[in-house]
């Protein structure tokens, strides 16, 4: 459901953002309902995140408060909340500002005993004090992008660099480690102590 939401026909963009649209305002009214399955919140969730700003006549700051709203409901897995959090995530940057009540959710379930929601949460405070990084690594309309890796890090070069310069040492692999870096590892003809 969610691929066919943000990839469309791939034919059409005008069918695809209608279709878009549908989806985003029908999820939208669905959250009224008192009880819905987990699996169905979660699809609500990733669209609305997605595609909430394209709810006709519904400023993203109501979007916003239904799904606050939705994350204090009782859930047959609780990671369903982390759908909810990582929407409100993706809301907040769009909207460009951290709403008061989603800053009460995020400091609320920062102490959950679940570490996940914990860690969404955190993620949310931190990126919402910077809503320009938050922008950039929450990007409207982006599920369908390609992410480059890049397998050896160069990216992290010059810091590197820069550390071996302040004498840090390099990087060994296993194979070019001294013997007594192998802590616990039994040697050939080495007997643990009885």
């Amino acid at each position: 459901m969610r691929r066919l939401i943000a990839e469309g026909s791939g034919e059409d963009e005008d069918a695809d953002l209608a279709l878009r649209q549908f989806a985003a305002q029908t999820y939208y009214d669905a959250l009224t309902k008192p009880k819905l399955p987990d699996i169905l919140v979660q699809v609500v969730c990733w669209v609305l995140g997605e595609y909430g700003y394209l709810c006709e006549g519904v400023p993203l700051s109501s979007v916003l408060e239904r799904l606050c709203d939705t994350v204090e409901r009782q859930f047959t897995y609780p990671r369903t909340r982390c759908w909810v959090v990582v929407a409100l995530s993706k809301l907040v940057a769009q909207l460009g500002q951290m709403p008061e009540q989603v800053l009460e959710i995020a400091a609320k379930y920062q102490s959950s005993s679940d570490v996940v929601i914990a860690k969404y949460c955190f993620e949310l405070e931190a990126l919402g004090e910077n809503m320009e990084l938050m922008r950039t690594a929450l990007p409207v309309d982006a599920s369908c992008e390609d992410l480059e890796v890049d397998p050896n890090l160069s990216f992290l070069d010059g810091f590197v660099a820069d550390a071996v310069a302040r004498g840090a040492q390099t990087y060994l692999t296993p194979g070019e480690r001294p013997d007594e870096l192998h802590v616990g590892v039994p040697r050939s003809g080495n007997a643990a102590p009885a």
